[in-house]
C-alpha cells in the first residue's frame, strides 16, 4: 500500500496545547492524528501507530532508527528520550556496523586537532 503525505495548518497555540497532550499520553501529534484519521476511515489495526510498539521493534533491532523517528514524528534525541521513558534500550549494532563505528571512532581520535 502507498503512503500519501499531508500538511495542516494550526494556530502556535493550537499545536503547542496539542503536541504537549501527545507527549502527555505517550505519542506523537502525527501518531495521534493517523490514528484518528483511520479512524474515520474505519482502517483496520495494522494501519494504526502505536508507539509503544514502534519504540519495542527499534528496540529490537527490527526496525531501522530513521523508520522509528519518520513514524513517530521525532528526531534521533526524541528517540532517545522516549526509549529511556519506556524502559528500553537502544538496540545493539550488527557485527558490521560495530566494527565500521569503531573504525569511525578510531579515526576521529587520531585526528589532528
Amino acid at each position: 500500500m502507498s503512503t500519501r503525505h499531508i500538511s495542516i495548518a494550526l494556530d502556535e497555540s493550537v499545536f503547542v496545547a496539542a503536541s504537549t497532550e501527545a507527549a502527555r499520553r505517550g505519542s506523537t501529534l502525527n501518531a495521534l492524528l493517523k490514528n484518528f484519521i483511520c479512524d474515520l476511515a474505519g482502517c483496520e489495526g495494522a494501519d494504526r501507530v502505536a508507539p509503544r510498539d514502534v519504540l519495542k521493534r527499534y528496540s529490537l533491532g527490527k526496525i531501522p532508527r530513521r523508520q522509528a523517528m519518520q513514524v513517530l514524528g521525532i528526531d534521533y534525541d526524541g528517540l532517545l528520550a522516549r526509549l529511556e521513558t519506556a524502559g528500553l534500550s537502544i538496540p545493539e549494532l550488527r557485527p558490521d556496523e560495530r566494527e565500521q563505528t569503531l573504525q569511525a571512532l578510531s579515526r576521529t581520535a587520531e585526528a589532528p586537532r
